[in-house]
């Protein structure tokens, strides 16, 4: 061991005192390669060492270092044997049936069996009485008409037999004063009213269709004519109409009459208000086929009947009614 106040030379031998200096033998033995360190001694070899000193008593034991990092986890260990399995538990409630699945397809029918052997024909039995004759069934449908055969040769033409005479000759115009040109006080010639008060003469420019007059019928006026007609036949009437105002309504009617009561609407011409044209100088042209007449009719009676709101009026020229 090492003294805390002298270092022990290996190669010098020592004498320890009662005070506990050394004092320095030399070996009677030199070596010249082994050479003392103190400065006072000659060169050397050191052939004995002393003996060693007691050992001093343990210091105490210094505090605990500081726990040294985790080192890697080792391999895991093999797994061990399974342990027995445990008892088995109560079977638990029976939940709801499901919904049934689709029904699968059908299968393919099988092959279908051999026939059996036939067995043997009994006796015929008698022949039994014969019974009454029923009645006769229905005829059948007829069959199909057959092909219709060629045609033969075309005969030679007849002569052309008199010109015949319609049953309902053109009579040209049949409306006395249509134009409205000529007036007996304030009521067109030919027409007659029974609103007189309600009609009156127009020959204001942008007013009339043709000629130089035209007839207004004011707000619940009406004018009719009665024209001698053949039964049988249809009639074509028309006629020309101008509104003095946007809210000027129309119904034009052919009715069909005789001497014994007879009385049949032939033709209607509804215009409501506002489709009749108001502007200066426009007339709108009304035009229609009526029924055929009744043989028994003997007079055809045409009338207009307005209806204006307020100081509204309707302006009517060139009236029509012939054979169609």
């Amino acid at each position: 061991m090492r003294n805390n106040h002298n270092e022990i030379n290996p190669y010098e031998s020592y004498d320890v005192s009662h005070e506990g200096s050394f004092s320095r033998h030399h070996s009677d033995h030199c070596h010249s390669d082994r050479c003392c360190c103190d400065p006072c001694c000659s060169p050397c070899c050191v052939e004995r060492r002393g003996p060693t000193g007691p050992t001093g008593p343990t210091g105490p034991r210094g505090a605990t270092g500081p726990t040294g990092p985790t080192g890697p986890t080792g391999p895991r260990g093999a797994t061990g044997p399974t342990g027995p399995t445990g008892p088995t538990g109560p079977t638990g409630h029976t939940g709801p049936t499901g919904a049934t699945g689709p029904t699968g397809p059908t299968g393919a029918t099988g092959l279908t069996g051999a026939t059996g052997p036939t067995g043997p024909t009994g006796a015929t039995g008698l022949t039994g009485a014969t019974g009454p004759t029923g009645p006769t069934g229905p005829t059948g449908l007829t069959g199909a008409t057959g092909p219709t055969g060629p045609t033969g040769p075309t005969g030679p033409t007849g002569p052309t037999g008199p010109q015949g005479e319609s049953a309902c000759p053109s009579q040209g115009e049949m409306v006395i004063n249509g134009g409205m040109e000529l007036f007996t006080g304030n009521i067109p010639t030919g027409w007659t009213t029974t609103t007189p008060l309600l009609i009156s003469e127009v020959t204001a420019q942008g007013r009339v269709h043709s000629g130089f007059a035209a007839v207004n019928i004011a707000n619940g006026g009406n004018l009719s004519q009665d024209i001698p007609i053949t039964g049988g036949c249809f009639f074509d009437f028309s006629f020309f109409a101008h509104g003095e105002g946007a809210n000027v309504a129309l119904v034009a009617t052919v009715t069909f009459t005789n001497g014994l009561g007879l009385s049949v609407t032939g033709l209607v011409i509804n215009v409501i208000a506002q489709d009749i044209p108001d502007s200066n100088r426009q007339f709108a042209y009304y035009r229609g086929i009526t029924i055929q007449a009744p043989a028994a009719a003997t007079n055809a009676i045409i009338e207009f009947a307005v209806t204006a709101n307020g100081g509204q009026s309707l302006d009517l020229d060139d009236v029509s009614f012939s054979v169609d």
